[in-house]
């Protein structure tokens, strides 16, 4: 079917300019620039033994019953010990989430 122009104007696509692209660039900047200035806590396992990203963090005690074992923080790197299982799966408790 051919498209008659019923006197409406046809939509067109602005072409990217310099500017848009100069302002787009400006944008990513910022947002990686921020993005880097925030330092998100990352922990890393092998990084000595002060952990600036553990700093604070207190853990309980834990005991661990069969078949769990205790595993350390620097098995698993995390910031705390850790219950895990080899041989089971744990099935995940989701009843939370729609409430």
């Amino acid at each position: 079917l051919a498209q008659e122009n019923v006197g409406f104007p046809l939509r067109t696509i602005p072409p990217v300019t310099e500017a848009t692209m100069a302002m787009k660039q400006i944008l990513l900047a910022c947002l990686v620039l921020s993005a880097a200035a925030a330092k998100y806590p990352v922990y890393s396992p092998g990084a000595g033994e002060a952990v600036e990203t553990c700093a604070g963090v207190t853990c309980k005690d834990l005991h661990c019953k069969p078949p769990f074992v205790y595993k350390s923080p620097k098995e698993m790197g995390t910031c705390c010990p850790i219950c895990w299982a080899e041989s089971i799966k744990v099935p995940e408790d989701r009843s939370w989430a729609g409430k």
